[in-house]
């Protein structure tokens, strides 16, 4: 059941980004708020909906609040680092170095809060599991500079540091989402179920995430006045999927927590390496039947053994929370 749930999160998360690929006639700044405020929006809906008075539960620990939140704000920006870095080194380069820093971050970071689980075993596992990820991600990445590089993509420093940054930040998504663990405890106490508790948990880091992001796209907007003379045509369609977009990539994240919540100690970081790693390949599987691959060749062969490696890692990753 709970292997189900992660499979379906992972297929979500690798899917949500097929509404990115047209967001005429929007402009960017306009496109990437509109978006963003659609998942605060789903977000506060499904929570108010599934964990009734957790407003009250935060105030009691404020402390792990702010935390939470902040991490959602470091998220926010880096989630912009990511979009912008893009012209700089190309999509393939970036979303590989963004994906291993997120990936490996993400994992680590939760088990740095409880060193006490640091056993030989776990490390010994954890370390391959991460291992023959990180390797996978360096066989699509390379297969996508193949299949770009026609396309002369720059790599520069800034480029690279942005790429950096958008993987830490993303790795801070997962440590604020597993962060709160007294805040987890109260809303259990009173009642509140998985699916509650996920939804809680994710919607500081959600609101911190637009807070960034509004600070960014706002003085934009009005600076370039990009909703003025915005006509209908187009428009409510785009507005349609990004609202659909915002639910699937909402609807991925939830049913990520509740795997955790089912899947034992070392649920979130487990959950957190399958859980990307296969957004990645249902991404490149996605752009396999919308021929972003064709004539690619060697670059196709390179990711297809990237892929197999990242599920030759789950075998070890899994042994986590094996007994």
């Amino acid at each position: 059941m709970r292997t189900g749930i992660l499979l379906l999160a992972g297929f979500f998360q690798g899917s949500f980004g097929l509404g990115y690929k047209d967001y005429r006639p929007l402009p960017w700044a306009a496109f990437w708020l509109v978006y963003n405020l659609f998942c605060l929006g789903t977000a506060a809906i499904w929570t108010f909906f599934q964990a009734p008075g957790f407003l009250p539960v935060l105030f009691h620990h404020p402390e792990e609040a702010a935390v939470i939140f902040v991490c959602g704000v470091i998220w926010g920006a880096s989630a912009i680092c990511f979009t912008k870095g893009v012209d700089l080194l190309g999509m393939a380069l970036l979303y590989g170095i963004s994906m291993g820093f997120s990936i490996i971050g993400g994992s680590i970071f939760p088990l740095l809060l409880h060193p006490q689980n640091l056993e030989g075993n776990i490390l010994l596992n954890l370390g391959a599991g991460l291992a023959l990820s990180g390797a996978g991600i360096f066989l699509i990445t390379a297969g996508g500079r193949k299949r770009d590089g026609a396309q002369g993509a720059k790599k520069n420093r800034l480029g690279t540091a942005m790429a950096v940054f958008s993987g830490i930040g993303s790795a801070l998504m997962n440590l604020g989402f597993g962060y709160g663990q007294n805040i987890t405890a109260e809303l259990s106490a009173s009642g509140i179920g998985d699916v509650g508790i996920s939804a809680a948990s994710w919607f500081l880091v959600i609101l911190g995430g637009n807070a960034a992001m509004a600070c960014y796209c706002v003085p934009q907007i009005v600076k370039g006045r990009l909703f003025s003379g915005l006509k209908g045509k187009g428009l409510p369609r785009r507005l349609v999927i990004l609202l659909f977009t915002a639910m699937i990539w909402y609807g991925a994240l939830c049913l990520y927590g509740v795997y955790t919540a089912q899947a034992g100690a070392y649920g979130i970081v487990v959950g957190w390496v399958i859980f990307n790693a296969l957004a990645l390949i249902v991404s490149n599987l996605w752009g396999l039947l919308l021929g972003e691959w064709k004539g690619a060749g060697e670059g196709l062969r390179l990711a297809a053994a990237g892929d197999v490696l990242l599920m030759a890692a789950w075998i070890f990753l899994a042994r986590l929370n094996a007994g």
